[in-house]
């Protein structure tokens, strides 16, 4: 009796499993019109593997991390001039983000050379906030007639006294400067002013989480300046697995994507709303 019982169950087992994965593979074909036992997911060519390079990343012995000449750097629509501004502008022979090699020679003595150093900020100022900087000096009437030559030597991540390494090596090797803009820290009074209306705050790193980085940063600041806002940082989850993938795939993957983020803030946003609530 046992034995048929088993034998029962057995088959009822191989049925089910039978028809599941008829089912799956029936579900799978109208969706993809393909057999999942043939099909392999394709994925969009990483733009370094192109080159014949892992990563776009270098590191420089003086001043450290640094980008691999003609990596790209990406300006969003929204922060972009006009519709003639450039969408991505490559990194020149030392990984700076700049339509310039260095060290950069002038070719007239009517040329003023800007120097701006700084970390992401920065990077980012030489990209979308240089060209105002510029109209502003040439309302001067001493930049009036010169030609004013913007060299961007921020990069990502840098900070003192990697802005001054920077500085050094340049000039150690000949590169000439008119004027040098140093763009890091910040006004700790008008910060403080800022964040104060603010229930919540919502910080975000490409690095972990959790590590003591920007999070700890802003959950210190927060703390010792007694301002009621509770803060969520977004950043790469702890236990995070190396894969292979699209930059859009990993970063859903680990957190950090578009979509993982907009889900991440509207249950944040959600929560803070229900909490202000119930303490009014």
């Amino acid at each position: 009796m046992l034995r048929r019982t088993l034998g029962v169950v057995l088959v009822n087992a191989i049925v089910f499993c039978v028809l599941a994965e008829l089912l799956a593979l029936f579900l799978f074909y109208n969706d993809t019109g393909r057999l999942f036992y043939t099909y392999q997911k394709p994925y969009e060519p990483i733009a370094e593997t192109q080159q014949g390079r892992l990563t776009g990343d270098g590191l420089h012995p003086y001043f450290g991390p640094t980008h691999r000449q003609g990596y790209p750097f990406d300006i969003p629509e929204a922060l972009r001039e006009n519709a003639s501004s450039p969408a991505r502008v490559p990194t020149n022979n030392f990984g700076f983000a700049s339509t310039h090699n260095y060290p950069f020679v002038k070719t007239s003595p009517n040329q003023f050379v800007l120097g701006m150093f700084g970390g992401s900020v920065g990077a980012w100022f030489c990209q979308v906030g240089a060209h105002r900087l510029v109209e502003d000096l040439k309302a001067n009437a001493f930049f009036k007639t010169r030609e004013i030559v913007p060299l961007c030597l921020s990069h990502e991540g840098y900070k003192q006294p990697q802005q001054l390494l920077v500085l050094s090596y340049f000039l150690s090797i000949g590169q000439t400067f008119d004027l040098v803009l140093n763009i890091d820290g910040f006004n700790a009074n008008r910060f403080r002013a800022a964040l104060s209306p603010y229930s919540g705050i919502v910080t975000m790193e490409e690095g972990f989480r959790g590590r003591g980085g920007l999070d700890a940063m802003m959950f210190d600041y927060v703390s010792r300046n007694a301002i009621a806002a509770r803060v969520l940082n977004l950043g790469v989850q702890p236990a995070y697995r190396f894969e292979l993938g699209t930059r859009t795939e990993l970063h859903e993957l680990v957190g950090i994507g578009v979509e993982a983020v907009e889900k991440s803030v509207s249950a944040f946003a959600r929560n803070l709303s229900s909490t202000l609530v119930k303490e009014q």
